[in-house]
């Protein structure tokens, strides 16, 4: 039987390193040459520890509001799990909070499933570890429909919209909470830069941007080039919650994502989701 090249690689010294450099360059190639497929990672509450960076850490970063209601963008919104679990978690939690959110997408389709709110019980529960005090909190359940409950989705607004011309559709600067989440790895990396770029620019003074589903080392590049500061906190445990569905395609899949490595020399801001602008 032929040995296994891994096997082997494990008998060298270093070889951990090299392995881990030649799985790098593999998902890079992967990544620059992938046919790009629009697969969906849409599920409620589908990363719960960036829920608590968000109610606690982030909103403390936006300081006072001077009264008015949050200001909210998001993009790539797909069937609306992710706008609709933003409400739900910032009603929960922070009652007092005001909050006005706007989400995009380029699907027709998905932008008209998000406008109705309504789900099946198995796309509510696509996601297998979502905790039944959340469903109570957001859904008026009758059979097999679950319906948002109509305070939280007023609160939601859904239209066409690209992340490539995203200071088109919402004003630049303007927005309290940004929100490009697990659609940018399906653009080549020139079209992702020019997205995550227009759609920092929505961000106000003293806000805050939520980046996962995207390429680690232009995620990098980007929030450093556009002094974006990470939020260290609780990294490693989304990093994991992110893995769950990614982890085992990397790096074969052009969007699966790798192992969090404390060795790279700025692993906080190459595996942070969390931006934050001064």
């Amino acid at each position: 039987m032929s040995p296994n090249p891994r096997s082997i690689l494990k008998a060298i010294p270093g070889a951990r390193r090299l392995s881990e450099s030649l799985d790098a360059s593999r998902h890079r190639v992967t990544l620059l040459t992938a046919k790009r497929q629009n697969y969906v990672f849409t599920h409620f509450l589908r990363l719960p520890t960036q829920f608590d960076l968000l109610t606690g850490p982030v909103l403390e970063h936006l300081g006072a509001i001077d009264g008015r209601a949050l200001r909210i963008a998001l993009f790539g919104c797909s069937s609306g799990a992710e706008p609709y679990t933003i409400a739900s978690i910032l009603a929960a939690r922070r009652p007092d909070a005001a909050f006005e959110i706007r989400a995009f997408d380029i699907e027709p389709a998905m932008i008209e499933k998000a406008r109705g709110a309504t789900y099946t019980r198995e796309e509510v529960f696509s996601n297998k570890l979502l905790p039944g005090t959340f469903v109570a909190a957001t859904f008026d359940a009758r059979g097999d429909a679950y319906r948002v409950k109509p305070a939280l989705a007023s609160k939601v607004s859904c239209a066409l919209g690209n992340a490539l011309e995203a200071d088109r559709a919402v004003e630049p600067g303007s927005c309290d909470l940004v929100f490009a989440q697990n659609f940018l790895f399906h653009l080549k990396p020139a079209d992702a830069a020019e997205a995550f770029t227009r759609m920092a620019r929505l961000m106000a003074p003293r806000s805050a941007l939520f980046a996962d589903g995207m390429d680690l080392g232009l995620r990098e590049r980007l929030t450093r080039e556009l002094g974006l500061r990470p939020l260290e906190e609780r990294i490693e445990e989304i990093h994991e919650e992110a893995r769950v569905e990614r982890g085992g395609s990397w790096p074969l899949v052009y969007w699966g994502l790798e192992p969090l490595r404390k060795r790279h020399r700025d692993w906080t801001r190459r595996y942070a989701t969390v931006f934050l602008r001064p």
